[in-house]
């Protein structure tokens, strides 16, 4: 029987080759995208996991009330926290700081850029990263030990033909503020790719201060804890209060603007973070940490379920269309002795071989469209991830759902078809009916939002990139110095060339870092503000326009420690009618202790992405604060390539030894928004999936309308109609519902782009052109879909379609 079933679905595919194709090519999209997508959030929500102690390890966070009210949540804590932990607790077995930084390493005559991991010691105990060669317990235990990876182990000496303990022993050098050597201890394995820790090399932590240090004022080391198996966390808990006395009491007590904000137990808190739960908690500030993004693990899921569900819509509207043809089988069937579950499992079984079909299609366009897909979610996903007996049945189970939904609607209804009824023609179907007409509203309606939402994302990108944001970025070179004195040499250089225009430093680029002070107002309230040093020539090198007072001046010695210049929030904020001379007597600065005075207002810039308001901004040239490590360089807009090659030569007399970090400043704005440019692109791809898959269904249902009523349109045009009046006429009823889907799916659009702009403090208002705009394209596309059909049927000759049966 099961041998009856394949070979009649067979000839009915082949039969009606072009049902088949829209069926199976929009199934196989749908499912495409699925498994693409799966492959995404199978990658997100694996992160960490094959640690083998994952379930035991855990990160420290602080909980720091604001001043504001608001809780943050930080993890970065003084250098003895991890030793501290494991006396304190004796339920913790390990722990390790951790620090991640970029620093090039030598050896001999070869130097590579390399990520490192500063660790303790116990880092390699708890964490699941296999040596090649050496010993785990021991491969950290000393000052100059370094551990290093096996790509990096090829990189740096070449091919070692799997030898990997014939480099034991070797020495390399790290340079950051100095040079010093390591002696090469253990090669481990590579990083893998769901790991949250990105590593090409290992030092001892106690080595941080030689590569930079961050000035959070608690520390600068994440710290991470493994628990005894069945560890009583809330015993850990409950000790906290106690553990953080120790830990940063003094440090606490110290800070003026922490203490204003009341008791210690009130202020401050430590809690316990899960491995698990840190790569998509974005909730908590990640330090040297990838981190990924539950929501966006679900929006894509969402999308690339809605794709498949119009995929499916696709096969059930052409199935009820063509219902008429198939009834005189179902009738002729039944009266031949077949009962209604014989009929049920050939109309479901040919749905499952469409699936099936479509599952083995769309595993193919999967991995045509991967590495596209790779360069969209900036990931490097391969369908090994798929591999494991519970994403087989994950797949399977979506075939088989996908060809019981696709084929439900024809086994369950035209199975019910009595032979009597069918052979005097009394069956009603074949016709656009209330179920389809929904089905195809529901699908465009999808198809519709998602083209709006894709357009004003794009029209926010376009503001985003486009606004004025207070200086001038165009023709604008940013060049990253090791030190001030690099910094001090090149700007010196690059001055004397005619087509440098200006240069100015400062300890920070606008796309990296940040620092804060607290301020009091009149009223006694602590306030953040942000700090940035700069040199006298950075407001001419951005040309940012000074509203009152002066710009710092090498000429006057008080301006290094003692002045400082602020923007207009700044004085905003503080409330002040003559900012001029005003002195900042709560912020405690440099040594002395003196107490800045305001010679200078500038006008608002942003120094954040366009996600935040602009905030308090205080710039001074105190070193005592920070470094000069960013040099703005503006050129004249001519020879460009030639003055971008000048800057580069000068760097390399400077620091031969260093790799040139030199971009022009739009490119680091730009990437600023690579997040909402990824996200943009998703959302366009879905639309056109989305809207191709809507198109092709369209056109299977036209096919069938048309042919449904060809003989009516052989009377129609013997009596005189027109081929425009043909065409209305079949076009129509498709124009009408896809009316109905623009009115519902703009609301629907507006509600999620207004969803999604509340992520940014500057943006656009949704403007009613896009919406009809994408609305008449859908309409415009889907008539010419349907047009074709109609066009033909229009042009055709009436007697051919008066014989037609």
């Amino acid at each position: 029987m099961i041998q009856n079933y394949l070979k009649i679905a067979i000839r009915n595919l082949v039969k009606n080759k072009g049902y088949a194709f829209i069926n199976i090519f929009g199934l196989a999209t749908g499912i495409a995208c699925c498994i693409l997508i799966l492959l995404f959030v199978r990658h997100e929500w694996q992160h960490d996991s094959f640690h083998e102690k994952g379930d035991r390890i855990y990160r420290l966070v602080m909980q720091q009330k604001g001043s504001d009210g608001n809780i943050y949540r930080n993890t970065l804590f003084p250098d003895n926290t991890a030793e501290a932990l494991v006396d304190a607790f004796p339920s913790v077995v390990h722990a390790s700081g951790y620090i991640q930084a970029r620093i090039r390493i030598y050896h001999e005559t070869e130097s590579y850029r390399a990520r490192i991991g500063e660790v303790d010691a116990d880092f390699l105990k708890m964490f699941t990263y296999p040596l090649i060669a050496g010993d785990p317990a021991t491969a950290l235990s000393q000052p100059d030990n370094i551990v290093i990876s096996k790509s990096f182990a090829e990189k740096m000496f070449g091919e070692t033909k799997n030898d990997y303990a014939a480099i034991i022993g070797k020495v390399v050098s790290l340079r950051g503020n100095e040079t010093k050597d390591y002696i090469i201890t253990a090669v481990m394995e590579d990083v893998p790719l769901l790991s949250s820790f990105r590593f090409e090399v290992l030092i001892p932590l106690e080595h941080y201060n030689f590569y930079g240090v961050s000035n959070n004022w608690a520390g600068a080391k994440t710290v991470y804890l493994e628990v005894e198996p069945g560890a009583d966390l809330s015993a850990i808990d409950a000790a906290m209060p106690s553990f953080l006395e120790t830990l940063l009491g003094e440090k606490f007590r110290n800070s003026e603007r922490l203490t204003g904000l009341g008791e210690m137990t009130d202020v401050l808190k430590l809690t316990l973070q899960p491995l698990s739960d840190i790569y998509l908690n974005n909730e908590i500030a990640t330090h040297y940490h990838d981190s990924g993004n539950a929501f966006a693990s679900y929006v894509l899921a969402i999308i690339a379920f809605l794709v498949l569900v119009i995929a499916c819509i696709n096969f059930t509207t052409l199935s009820i269309g063509k219902s008429s043809r198939r009834a005189l089988e179902v009738g002729m069937r039944k009266a031949l002795g077949a009962v209604r579950t014989q009929v049920m499992a050939q109309f479901w079984g040919e749905a499952l071989l469409l699936s099936l079909i479509s599952m083995v299609l769309g595993f193919l366009l999967a991995k045509l469209a991967l590495p596209m897909f790779n360069n969209l979610a900036e990931k490097q996903l391969s369908l090994g991830l798929l591999e494991g007996g519970d994403v087989f049945l994950l797949l399977f189970g979506m075939m088989l759902l996908t060809g019981l939904i696709a084929g439900s609607y024809p086994a369950l209804v035209l199975s019910r078809f009595q032979p009597t009824s069918v052979f005097k023609g009394e069956v009603g179907l074949g016709k656009p009916n209330r179920l389809t007409r929904t089905l195809v509203v529901f699908q465009y309606t999808l198809s519709i939002a998602l083209m709006i939402v894709t357009a004003l994302m794009s029209q926010q990108l376009t503001y985003m990139l486009g606004k004025d944001l207070g200086y001038n970025h165009e023709q604008l070179v940013l060049v990253f110095t090791p030190d001030q004195t690099h910094n001090e040499r090149l700007k010196t250089q690059l001055l004397q060339h005619e087509q440098v225009i200006s240069a100015g430093a400062s300890d920070r680029s606008f796309t990296s870092g940040w620092q804060t002070r607290g301020i009091k107002n009149d009223a006694g309230e602590w306030l953040s503000i942000r700090q940035i040093r700069i040199d006298p020539d950075y407001l001419a090198a951005l040309e940012i326009s000074l509203l009152e007072g002066r710009n710092f001046s090498y000429e006057r010695p008080a301006d290094i420690k003692n002045s400082v210049i602020v923007n207009e929030t700044f004085v905003k904020t503080l409330g002040w009618d003559k900012p001029i001379g005003q002195q900042l007597k709560d912020l405690q600065w440099g040594e002395e202790g003196a107490s800045p005075t305001v010679i200078g207002v500038a006008k608002d810039f942003h120094i954040d992405k366009l996600h935040k308001k602009i905030q308090p901004l205080m710039m001074h040239m105190n070193p005592d604060q920070h470094g000069l490590y960013c040099l703005f360089v503006r050129i004249k807009p001519d020879n460009i390539s030639g003055t971008m090659d000048f800057i580069k030569t000068a760097w390399e007399g400077i620091a031969p030894d260093l790799p040139f970090a030199g971009r022009f400043l739009d490119e680091n704005l730009q990437g600023q928004y690579r997040e909402e440019q990824r996200w943009r692109k998703i959302v366009g791809y879905a639309a056109i999936f989305a809207i191709m898959i809507s198109c092709l269904g369209l056109l299977g249902l036209a096919a069938l309308d048309v042919a449904r009523r060809t003989k009516e349109i052989g009377i129609r045009k013997v009596l005189g109609a027109s081929a425009g009046n043909l065409v209305r006429l079949l076009s129509k009823d498709f124009l009408i519902l896809l009316l109905v889907a623009n009115v519902i799916a703009w609301p629907v659009a507006y509600y999620a782009i207004t969803f999604w702009l509340q992520e940014f403090e500057y943006r656009i208002e949704p403007g009613w052109t896009i919406f009809a705009g994408a609305g008449l394209l859908a309409v415009l596309i889907a008539f010419l879909t349907v047009g074709f059909h109609a066009v033909r049927a229009a042009l055709a000759n009436p007697i051919r379609s008066l014989r037609y049966e």
